[in-house]
């Protein structure tokens, strides 16, 4: 299926496994220049040179979402965004009625929901 994203640059956050990854692997797939966010930076390195080896254009950038000097700083090495993927490993796995409020706090501050 050819989507129109040829050309188009796409930053995905949380990219380093999981959802993220699958994001932006099809995202590359499609044409993109894929810059992969999270902060796991040796694993992301390793993705990155997966999909280059598969001629796609990607990049490494290391950074947490909590830390908005690393997202600055993966923003300006990547440079212009058109397609913006905010996904985060999020809190642990629990039940709905049990989630501790500090940790709920701190991963929605991390998905910048709360500027």
């Amino acid at each position: 299926m050819d989507l129109g994203l040829q050309g188009k640059s796409a930053l995905v956050c949380g990219a380093s496994q999981g959802l993220g990854l699958a994001i932006a692997e099809a995202l590359a797939e499609e044409g993109a220049r894929v810059g992969l966010f999270a902060r796991n930076g040796a694993k992301l390195v390793e993705r990155a040179k997966a999909l280059q080896a598969r001629g796609h254009k990607a990049m490494a950038l290391a950074g947490d979402m909590g830390d908005f000097a690393t997202v600055e700083k993966a923003l300006a090495a990547f440079g212009d965004v058109d397609i913006l993927v905010c996904n985060t490993g999020g809190p642990p796995a629990g039940e709905p009625d049990r989630v501790d409020v500090e940790l709920w706090r701190k991963q929605f501050e991390a998905m910048g929901l709360n500027q």
